[in-house]
């Protein structure tokens, strides 16, 4: 299984800014006795080891609904959620709908995924937008979830995000290919 230099590049630099923001960050393995473990350029940065899995969906993890819980708003609002990985048709769209399912919004970020085939990436984001599932892009993403540049956090974020500039460009055109 394959992910785009660039489309690796764009998770790191949300996993950077949700590290500096304060989000909760999580990684699900499909079967890494497998199919391999998560790159290190990506494991590296994780707050907490990927978590092995069968199911495609991440949500069907027992560990992972743990930690989810754990990071549960008391108040039980909604969590906002950036999905991002291989394989964009398989675990990418089944974890985004089954966040949508369970009433949260997931945003698929579509300079972060990939697929063995291309094609499927442009077929899964299509189908997760006629399924009301939010496709974006990781500069939107942060910048919606930011809400304000005055926050303590924006310079170290936008740092991140000039940083990962010209990679950024490169996905954006990969991107615009697929959809």
């Amino acid at each position: 299984m394959h992910i785009p230099h660039h489309s690796t590049r764009t998770i790191q630099k949300v996993i950077k800014a949700a590290n500096i923001l304060s989000i909760p960050v999580h990684a699900t393995e499909q079967m890494p006795s497998r199919l391999g473990p998560t790159i290190p350029e990506l494991a590296a940065l994780l707050p907490t080891p990927a978590i092995p899995k069968t199911t495609f969906s991440m949500l069907g993890a027992a560990e992972l609904a743990q930690r989810l819980a754990a990071d549960a708003d008391a108040d039980g609002r909604p969590w906002t959620v950036a999905v991002v990985g291989i394989e964009a048709h398989v675990c990418v769209a089944q974890t985004a709908r089954d966040l949508r399912a369970a009433g949260h919004c997931a945003h698929v970020l579509a300079d972060g995924v990939g697929s063995c085939n291309d094609g499927e990436v442009r077929v899964a984001l299509s189908r997760l937008r006629a399924e009301h599932v939010a496709v974006s892009s990781s500069e939107a993403f942060l910048y919606e979830v930011m809400r304000d540049a005055a926050i303590p956090e924006f310079r170290q974020v936008l740092a991140v995000v000039r940083e990962a500039g010209p990679d950024t460009a490169a996905a954006a055109r990969r991107m615009m290919a697929l959809l």
